[in-house]
């Protein structure tokens, strides 16, 4: 039984049109995958009833309508509403507490969600991530304050407290739902960062600074950081330097090209794995949300399909350079290269001061 797949006690699976066969226990004929997986169930003892086995062109599966011609999963108009709704309620409610109970049922909602939000993982995941940050080992979650919220608490009718960070995080998840389509190109998963983008970027954040470079166009971006500020946040530099890199691209004017169903690819590229990890999981500590959330922003404003990836420092010699002013390297590897002054997102630069 090819693709067959399983959620809980929901099974489904694909097949071509007019591949049908007979299953007799029902008097119907039903699709091959589907009569093959009935009889294994007969063998095995496992009951089922008739009214249970759907097929057609489209269905539902886990609550989202799933298109296999178009490759889509669509959350319908009335679940998109009851969501926004119950959200927008729980986030603004006068008395501004709820219990653990309340807590864990709005995450599972919003978790389920992101099977056509994966964009929204910064505002709402359930999973946890760890990974290195400098002289620690940190376990972060995506829905950074309400995760933080409910951490060690264990009595399901105890009252939690609002604050204004997790609240800002519900409305920002609220008006992207609200904006959006509800619906989930997979084919916009399958493409090769390394062969098939629309532009790259290399990005690098040193003692000094930051920088950027763009090797199809040859032209370079440089910011000088604050030192004294600086030594204990070189991840959050290399962060910002790729949301700067995003910024940039969205203004530069090559992303209008962007359909829903065909988005303008970006690869960009940094030496520091924190700053793929985070990208490439849309988990971080709450000092590094904002960032991940401005980049969300500037993906689903532009359709911007992105990839960070790692590539080792000796590759990224150029944006290296370009974060420490060394124009020496620069020239004498790229003498005609256009370097140009950027000041980074300034929505962000809050975090640097915790």
């Amino acid at each position: 039984m090819a693709f067959l797949c399983c959620y809980v006690d929901d099974c489904y699976s694909v097949g071509l049109v007019g591949d049908m066969q007979w299953y007799e226990p029902y008097d119907v004929f039903f699709p091959t995958n589907q009569t093959c997986l009935l009889y294994l169930w007969d063998y095995l003892g496992i009951p089922h009833k008739l009214k249970k086995q759907v097929w057609g062109e489209v269905l539902t599966i886990i609550g989202f309508s799933v298109d296999p011609n178009e490759l889509t999963a669509t959350l319908p108009a009335e679940s998109k509403t009851d969501l926004i709704t119950h959200v927008r309620d729980f986030a603004l409610t006068p008395r501004r507490r709820h219990t653990l109970h309340e807590y864990e049922q709005l995450a599972g909602w919003m978790n389920w969600a992101l099977n056509v939000y994966p964009l929204f993982k910064p505002a709402d995941n359930s999973q946890n991530v760890a990974f290195l940050l400098p002289n620690c080992t940190v376990r972060i979650t995506a829905l950074c304050n309400l995760y933080v919220k409910m951490s060690g608490k264990h009595r399901a009718h105890a009252t939690i407290n609002l604050n204004n960070p997790l609240i800002e995080e519900l409305l920002w998840f609220i008006k992207h739902v609200e904006a959006s389509s509800g619906m989930f190109f997979f084919a916009n998963l399958d493409w090769n960062p390394f062969t098939e983008a629309n532009l790259t970027i290399y990005c690098d954040a040193s003692l000094t600074g930051m920088g950027f470079w763009i090797p199809d166009l040859n032209i370079g971006f440089t910011c000088a950081i604050s030192g004294d500020t600086m030594r204990d946040k070189i991840f959050f530099w290399e962060a910002l330097c790729v949301l700067a890199a995003i910024q940039w691209y969205t203004e530069s004017g090559l992303t209008f090209l962007a359909t829903p169903k065909c988005p303008v690819r970006l690869a960009v590229f940094t030496d520091n794995t924190n700053t793929v990890c985070i990208f490439d999981s849309l988990h971080a500590l709450p000092e590094y949300n904002a960032i991940l959330c401005a980049a969300v922003d500037l993906r689903i404003k532009h359709n911007i399909d992105l990839r960070v990836l790692h590539v080792s420092g000796e590759n990224n010699s150029m944006a290296d350079a370009l974060s420490r002013d060394n124009f020496d390297f620069i020239r004498a590897h790229s003498r005609d290269m256009v370097i140009t002054p950027f000041s980074p997102p300034r929505t962000t630069l809050g975090a640097v001061k915790k």
